[in-house]
């Protein structure tokens, strides 16, 4: 069943677009049909992780007033199930009937929609919570958290992204402990790697180097489509 799934942060920083772009990836790499939109008006990035060309790219925005169809989003240079909307260059808010359609439409067509930094009227069937383990990103999560339950939103679990085993023994946390300090159920933890950062810059896709944070996203990805994958053991 096909399912839409937003892509959250309570601050800037958490990594959330990348960890987006890199689910996004190992979905389509495991034969999945994939939809990402950016929805961060005027700032989004989410075409830089994804090593797509810097170039115009098809806005949600167009779709929902049908300037032009879904079928024109852009195509993913390596991964052929991979199809991409940019986020508009202005901060009017679309029609939420309209974009709720693009949804109905998307999910005709795809297997997963992906929503990066979805805004409160952009609804998902899942979200994921993207925080780094401090208490700056923990008291943030929280927060978006706690708005997200005001909204309605559903099934909302944890991404612990960026885990430094050192950091985490100088603070004296661990992750069970950003689970109960945040509230919510764990789907996946993150290793800081610098990797991430170089692939971006060197145009290398994730799905092709399957260490680090890279095969966390794989096991993320094969989460998300329902296989039983265990996380690996908290020590910290």
């Amino acid at each position: 069943m096909a399912e839409v799934i937003g892509f959250v942060a309570g601050k800037g920083g958490m990594g959330k677009t990348a960890m987006c772009a890199a689910v996004a990836e190992e979905l389509a790499s495991l034969g999945k049909r994939v939809l990402c939109i950016d929805c961060q008006a005027v700032y989004g990035d989410l075409d830089a992780y994804l090593r797509l060309e810097p170039m115009p790219h098809l806005t949600y925005a167009e779709v929902c007033r049908g300037v032009f169809p879904l079928e024109k989003a852009s195509a993913h240079p390596v991964l052929s199930k991979l199809r991409f909307l940019a986020a508009p260059a202005t901060q009017v808010q679309e029609d939420p009937a309209a974009f709720a359609a693009l949804l109905r439409q998307a999910l005709m067509q795809f297997d997963y929609i992906l929503l990066d930094d979805p805004q409160a009227y952009m609804s998902a069937d899942r979200y994921l919570l993207v925080t780094a383990a401090d208490p700056a990103a923990i008291r943030g999560a929280r927060r978006k958290a706690d708005a997200l339950e005001v909204q309605g939103k559903p099934n909302v679990r944890l991404l612990v992204n960026r885990i430094d085993p050192k950091v985490l023994q100088a603070l004296e946390l661990t992750v069970d402990d950003v689970m109960d300090q945040v509230g919510l159920p764990l789907l996946g933890i993150v290793p800081e790697d610098q990797g991430v950062m170089f692939a971006c810059a060197k145009g290398k896709h994730a799905h092709s180097k399957k260490t680090g944070a890279f095969a966390a996203a794989e096991r993320i990805a094969r989460r998300i489509t329902g296989q039983t994958v265990a996380i690996p053991a908290r020590v910290l």
